[in-house]
């Protein structure tokens, strides 16, 4: 187990060294929101670490905070820290890799913590540690991939992961003696991968300029007598 909870999250549950206890004013922001009145705010579970965590001590771990969406953010690709997402369609992750995502909501409250990782054995833990626990597991099923939720200490999880096929092409043009194009040739891979995201949601509103931004565009479309096209409007 410790060996797993060295692998992709080592320096976030490792170096930060963080608990409830050492992080009053979180606790203290916690405990006065009225929804949140039964809930332990002790309970530790797989990246708790991070949810007790103040926005100084995220930033000292390289989180990077974006103002609009009211988020920190880290992503590690390939054993850097990056800024750039890993879930471009152009590039293979690393088992290594992962991202996390801290939202926040009202007087620096946290809304939600999303992990998006690609090694089996942190998914494995986290599943792991719901059975341990005796939660009371629900699965849903697709074509591609698998979603479980479940309670624990007055949070909701859930953990799900998708089978990626992501296709690259590469041409290659060739010239003749005078340099004019001759011929030209496509090279085509195929990579394949699971991508796991692991959710943790405290049921705080999430608060951001850019959700006010988002709900007063759906807003004035609805005032407009518009509304957003789907596939169901071509049945």
């Amino acid at each position: 187990m410790k060996k797993i909870a060295l692998t992709v999250c080592a320096f976030v549950l490792g170096a930060m060294a963080l608990n409830a206890q050492n992080n009053p004013e979180q606790i203290e922001k916690v405990s006065n929101n009225a929804e949140l009145v039964a809930r332990d705010a002790y309970v530790e579970f797989p990246y708790s670490k991070v949810m007790f965590a103040t926005k100084s001590q995220l930033k000292a771990q390289k989180f990077k905070y974006d103002e609009y969406k009211n988020q920190m953010k880290l992503t590690h690709y390939n054993g850097l820290n990056v800024v750039a997402s890993i879930l471009s369609d152009i590039m293979t992750p690393a088992k290594e890799d992962y991202e996390i995502l801290v939202q926040y909501g009202a007087d620096d409250a946290i809304s939600s913590i999303q992990v998006t990782f690609f090694d089996k054995d942190i998914y494995e833990h986290i599943l792991r540690f719901a059975d341990d626990k005796e939660c009371a597991v629900k699965e849903i099923s697709s074509g591609k991939g698998k979603k479980y939720t479940f309670k624990y200490g007055g949070y909701d999880f859930s953990l799900s992961y998708k089978f990626k096929n992501v296709q690259h092409a590469d041409t290659f043009t060739g010239t003749n003696d005078k340099g004019n194009r001759a011929y030209s040739s496509t090279s085509t891979q195929d990579f394949s991968y699971d991508q796991y995201t692991y959710v943790v949601e405290t049921g705080i509103e999430p608060v951001s300029d850019y959700l006010r931004s988002k709900a007063g565009r759906k807003a004035r479309r609805e005032a407009s007598g518009k509304k957003a096209q789907s596939s169901a409007d071509f049945l």
